[in-house]
């Protein structure tokens, strides 16, 4: 029974981060921000509107799921097609929701994982797309959160010290792997690699872990091999967007072992 109110929970609220992750994917992709839309009287709170009509959206508009049903994948409005990106998206971010409550339920680790999870899916969705726009403040965002959730954990933990000491040498070790990887793209193909990316993927270290970090770093290989030449992940935020798809992949493996 305790169970079963964990998953539905989870369902609930993967809808509303996954409705969250739908309009920060969008706003990203048209260089907006998140907060707040600027109009002549200044900035004003943003608000979600149809890209085509720009007739602005209500309640029932933005039912995760169920209103692109509802509305057979159309503007209410305008009669344009909803792309079906949303759903799927508003779909995946449920599941991923549904799992990281039901396997960490009440915690700080799960409710960290609950934070970064919309900037994930938005990383890896942004960079399929083919994302054009610079990371650097959902990157800023992304290890805010990390912060804030490593400091709860760090505050909750029975050795504060000891989870310390291996956050930090996850971190120097990401940064340090990445940093030389960076060096030799630099060396052999004169390209590089921006400070937001070697950021991303040392946050994402202190995540996994140092002793799961060859394993995370296989993962990333992995999905450059399979991903590397599709349209998308050809794109200038392409690592950004592997970390995070090995990630969500990690996130599916840990609670089992398997990392």
């Amino acid at each position: 029974m305790e169970d079963m109110f964990f998953i539905f929970a989870g369902i609930v609220l993967g809808l509303i981060l996954g409705s969250f992750t739908t309009a920060l994917i969008y706003r990203h992709m048209n260089g907006q921000s998140v907060l707040y839309a600027l109009t002549d009287k200044g900035k004003s709170a943003a608000r979600s509107q149809c890209p085509k009509c720009g007739h602005k959206l209500e309640v029932l508009d933005l039912i995760p799921v169920l209103s692109w049903l509802w509305l057979r994948g159309k503007c209410r409005h305008c009669k344009a097609t909803i792309p079906i990106d949303y759903p799927l998206t508003e779909i995946a971010v449920m599941f991923f929701t549904a799992f990281i409550v039901y396997h960490y339920q009440i915690s700080v680790t799960g409710l960290g994982l609950l934070l970064i999870l919309p900037i994930s899916m938005t990383l890896c969705i942004v960079a399929w797309k083919g994302d054009s726009h610079s990371q650097s403040a959902l990157i800023k965002t992304f290890l805010a959160l990390s912060l804030l959730s490593w400091a709860g954990m760090l505050y909750s933990s029975e050795s504060p010290l000891l989870l310390f000491k291996i956050m930090a040498f996850s971190a120097i070790a990401g940064a340090a792997a990445i940093s030389i990887y960076a060096w030799v793209m630099t060396l052999l193909f004169s390209k590089s690699l921006s400070l937001a990316t070697l950021i991303c993927f040392a946050v994402y270290s202190v995540w996994v872990g140092w002793t799961n970090l060859p394993l995370y770093a296989t993962l990333i290989i992995l999905l450059v091999v399979i991903f590397y030449r599709s349209k998308g992940f050809q794109s200038v935020s392409r690592f950004n967007g592997f970390f995070a798809m090995a990630f969500l992949l990690y996130i599916l493996l840990q609670p089992y072992g398997v990392l």
